[in-house]
């Protein structure tokens, strides 16, 4: 038997190749960082409050100093400011948490002190 060729097959005809055009990637918008408020931003705030930091008449210096977040603040014991209501609230605890551990300490510092049994 003759060998019979088969038909060459088509070559299909190249694809048209479009030119890619690449649009711009858009990057978000970067919103300006807002910054805490300065400890003097935030001692000149809307809500506050006139209040007196009794004195302390066994204290050398008439002063009341606590850091609070990392910033230390001093202020004068006996003389009226006005003063945020939060850091109101803050010193008013405070000064209870003195007056009430110096109370309970009193019986053994006074006097010829307490005698404890162990």
């Amino acid at each position: 038997m003759p060998a019979t060729k088969k038909p060459a097959a088509k070559k299909a005809a190249p694809k048209k190749v479009e030119p890619r055009i690449e649009k711009p990637v858009e990057k978000p918008v970067e919103k300006p960082v807002e910054h805490p408020k300065t400890v003097v931003e935030e001692l000149r705030s809307d809500d506050l409050v006139t209040f007196v930091i009794p004195a302390d008449p066994g204290a050398e210096h008439q002063i009341w100093e606590r850091s609070i977040n990392g910033h230390i603040l001093r202020l004068r014991r006996g003389v009226e400011m006005s003063l945020p209501r939060y850091l109101v609230d803050f010193i008013r605890s405070r000064i209870k948490i003195q007056v009430t551990s110096d109370e309970a300490m009193a019986r053994y510092t006074t006097g010829k002190g307490v005698k404890l049994n162990f």
